[in-house]
């Protein structure tokens, strides 16, 4: 689509939820399955008179670090990467409920999606941001984004410290921040000026330096939230 209809992405979002499941999920290492697998490349090997395969293509099932160990010095293989369907922090509001994460990069105000990832029911966004970007980066053909857009979940020393030298990026600075706890009660109402664009919203800008990288921050008041 963005080929197709000259589509330019100057910055893109990136953003996570849960989804909750219902049922009995179990991990693939308790399926009986994955054993047999092994066998069956063991006994085929062992058997089979002709050239042997280069590659052993399998499902998820195969994805143990006991497969892996077996197999890894005696074949190559391609296996789809199981997630875990765990409980986790829920965005359905229901934490009596497994789960898996997904995480989705947009691009455009419509929100058109360029890129998709499932993870663990347990997964952090601000552990699987920063693996999603490099992903993205290493598959996505086209031109790359200007700017990458996330939510608080991101900004953590060791992301900015990873990610800053790679890409430029705009987040929301989480007030469990003493810097930023110390910025909202010091500004005065003389440093902030009034959006044209945004009625009710006045916002100014101050210089700040985290995780030893200078910084922007932008503070926002809302007349709304004031009363």
């Amino acid at each position: 689509m963005v080929k197709q209809w000259g589509m330019k992405i100057p910055c893109v979002h990136i953003d996570g939820t849960s989804l909750s499941v219902h049922g009995k999920y179990v991990k693939s290492e308790d399926v009986e399955e994955n054993l047999s697998e092994v066998k069956m490349i063991k006994e085929f090997q062992s058997q089979w008179q002709g050239e042997q395969p280069e590659v052993y293509i399998m499902d998820a099932a195969f994805y143990t670090e006991d497969n892996l160990s077996q197999c890894s010095q005696s074949i190559d293989w391609i296996s789809r990467v199981p997630i875990t369907i765990t409980h986790g922090y829920s965005r359905d509001h229901r934490p009596d409920l497994k789960q898996f994460t997904l995480k989705l990069l947009t691009v455009g105000e419509e929100g058109i999606p360029l890129f998709m990832q499932l993870g663990n029911g347990n997964e952090l966004d601000q552990n699987a941001f920063p693996k999603m970007i490099k992903e993205f980066q290493s598959q996505w053909q086209g031109e790359q984004p200007e700017v990458y857009i996330m939510d608080a979940a991101f900004y953590t020393e060791d992301n900015l410290s990873q990610c800053s030298q790679s890409i430029d990026w705009i987040s929301r600075v989480p007030l469990t921040i003493k810097s930023a706890q110390e910025l909202i009660q010091t500004v005065s109402p003389e440093q902030l000026n009034k959006s044209i664009v945004y009625k009710g919203y006045s916002f100014c800008a101050v210089c700040n330096e985290y995780a030893e990288i200078k910084q922007q921050w932008i503070v926002v008041e809302s007349e709304e939230r004031k009363i």
